[in-house]
């Protein structure tokens, strides 16, 4: 249960074709929120600049918050979505782990990346 989950929400035309045992998606949103999603260092859910103006004029004021965003070769802009958790770091980790994240270099850059996240977002538990 619990962290870690990347993903991103695009908008956009696409089309779906459904096969016996397939389902086949296509279009620019999946591309464009798929690229995303693979280049965030971060367990997190990425608005695309496609979704973002229809997104936050939908949503509950406060859901998402801009952020530098960690990705792979630097750092970006986006709107992410605030998890609400109010895990301690601890439990985080625990998270992580419990997702069969070794946490190595890599992984421990993006377990890292999340808490400082959610401590801005306010969603960090104390110790």
């Amino acid at each position: 249960d619990g962290l870690p989950a990347r993903g991103a929400i695009a908008a956009g035309k696409f089309f779906i074709q459904q096969k016996p045992n397939q389902i086949i998606f296509v279009g620019q949103p999946i591309i464009e929120a798929h690229e995303l999603a693979n280049s965030l260092e971060i367990a997190s859910c990425a608005l695309t600049p496609s979704s973002e103006s229809k997104v936050l004029q939908h949503s509950t004021p406060g859901t998402f918050k801009i952020h530098d965003t960690p990705v792979k070769g630097g750092s970006a802009q986006h709107y992410l979505l605030k998890y609400g958790t109010g895990l301690s770091r601890e439990q985080i980790t625990r998270c992580f782990k419990a997702h069969k994240k070794h946490l190595d270099s890599m992984s421990d850059t993006k377990l890292n990346n999340t808490i400082e996240f959610l401590d801005k977002c306010g969603e960090l538990k104390p110790l």
